[in-house]
């Protein structure tokens, strides 16, 4: 028993968060144009709400020196029982990756959301496919889920 007090009490010492939702990602063939993302998140089915906003990202540090910022484009879009997000990263050496992620940070979320949001993801997958040259570099995105049911949602089409 006090092995297990030790180790929540460093747990909380540090700081650890948990996540608790799921995310779908990975790199992608080619960089969408932002406005062709935003304009499908926009017409998703039930999407009432987007905000979308364009950040800089971190500068890494290469064998090379500091390479420029990347690029960050990201969409919260809500709905009357759902929300969700869609981030896309543009970095300095032309690689881009796709998030597109529900949770929140040590709160679970209700099995109801998650539920009502994925037929949306799937959809906005599905369009960014067909509208936007969206293309998982690996023909499909990685996903990962936390203390939620998630069952594989299907790829878009290639």
């Amino acid at each position: 028993m006090r092995e297990g007090s030790v180790l929540i009490l460093l747990g909380a010492a540090l700081g650890c968060d948990f996540w608790y939702g799921f995310s779908r990602y990975g790199p992608l063939s080619q960089f969408p144009q932002p406005d062709c993302v935003e304009a499908v998140v926009r017409h998703a089915p039930g999407v009432q709400d987007v905000e979308a906003t364009h950040s800089k990202g971190g500068r890494p540090l290469t064998l090379t020196g500091i390479k420029p910022a990347s690029d960050v484009y990201s969409y919260y879009y809500r709905g009357a029982d759902f929300e969700g997000q869609v981030l896309i990263e543009h970095a300095y050496d032309g690689s881009t990756s796709f998030y597109q992620m529900y949770g929140r940070v040590n709160a679970p979320v209700p099995q109801e959301r998650v539920d009502a949001v994925r037929p949306v993801m799937a959809y906005i997958e599905r369009e960014l496919a067909s509208k936007c040259s969206f293309q998982p570099a690996q023909g499909q995105l990685d996903q990962s889920c936390s203390h939620v049911n998630c069952p594989e949602l299907s790829s878009p089409p290639q």
